[in-house]
């Protein structure tokens, strides 16, 4: 699932990009070590690092939000297992397993329009799955990786996988605080900028669940009170327009007509 704490997160690690243009383990871009987190600064800390001439830039939900919730609640695919196994189907006649065996993943076989599956467990073979799969399977022998049938007249051989997809459940608008807090003016001024113009470049922020949040500039107070501290205070605020989502695993459909009945025209003239 994905909430405001999974878009404050996402931020925050977004923010090293225009902070440390050059990697973490280079200066950051006003030459002086940058914290940067979720949350409220702790302030025995703060006063620590800006003493001794670090900055801060912290992400913070203010209390303003609004409902924006109008979206049917659709689910979306989100990450697929990829199938590592083959079946090649000769006709009606035979089914051969090739590829590599890994799990998670199903054999699914639709015989004369009655489907049969096999979980593939671990340590199964290509010869062990196909000797498995053909024990399902009416008037079926195996031989090595070969599955050959008798009586058929339909023949479907497909490899179902396990899927994720979110569903969106809520939308709201919330006025998220990035602030900068400096030892100086001038750290201050240039944390400020590099942030401020990547947030406005990326206004389309992608989730942990393939939604995206919506970036709107709100407004850009400065604070100045606290210089006899040595805190210049930089607020950037943005309304963040993010979904609520709940994720959830499914498989693949192997066939769509699986154990469904079969309608058949005769023209009688």
């Amino acid at each position: 699932m994905a909430d405001l704490s999974d878009v404050l997160n996402t931020i925050a690690q977004n923010l090293v990009t225009p902070i440390y243009p050059n990697g973490i383990d280079m200066p950051s871009i006003a030459g002086v070590q940058v914290t940067i987190g979720e949350g409220w600064p702790i302030r025995s800390q703060l006063d620590k690092d800006l003493q001794a001439g670090n900055a801060h830039v912290s992400v913070y939900p203010t209390d303003f939000e609004r409902v924006m919730t109008k979206f049917q609640r659709d689910y979306q695919p989100n990450t697929v297992t990829a199938a590592t196994l083959v079946l090649t189907v000769s006709g009606t006649t035979s089914i051969t397993i090739t590829g590599t065996v890994t799990i998670p993943q199903t054999v699914v076989v639709v015989l004369n329009n009655v489907g049969y599956a096999y979980v593939v467990l671990s340590g199964d073979t290509l010869d062990t799955i196909a000797t498995n799969t053909a024990a399902l399977l009416p008037s079926a022998t195996a031989t090595g990786n070969v599955i050959t049938l008798t009586n058929c007249y339909r023949l479907v051989a497909r490899i179902s996988v396990p899927y994720t997809a979110s569903q969106e459940i809520a939308r709201m608008d919330r006025i998220l605080m990035i602030s900068v807090w400096a030892p100086n003016p001038v750290i201050r001024a240039t944390l400020g900028a590099a942030i401020n113009i990547y947030m406005m470049e990326n206004y389309r922020v992608p989730m942990v669940d393939n939604f995206f949040a919506q970036v709107f500039y709100h407004s850009d107070p400065w604070t100045d009170q606290l210089e006899k501290s040595l805190i210049y205070r930089r607020d950037l605020k943005y309304i963040i327009q993010y979904a609520t989502t709940v994720t959830n695993t499914f498989i693949s459909i192997a066939d769509p007509f699986l154990n469904s009945l079969a309608a058949q025209y005769n023209d009688l003239d």
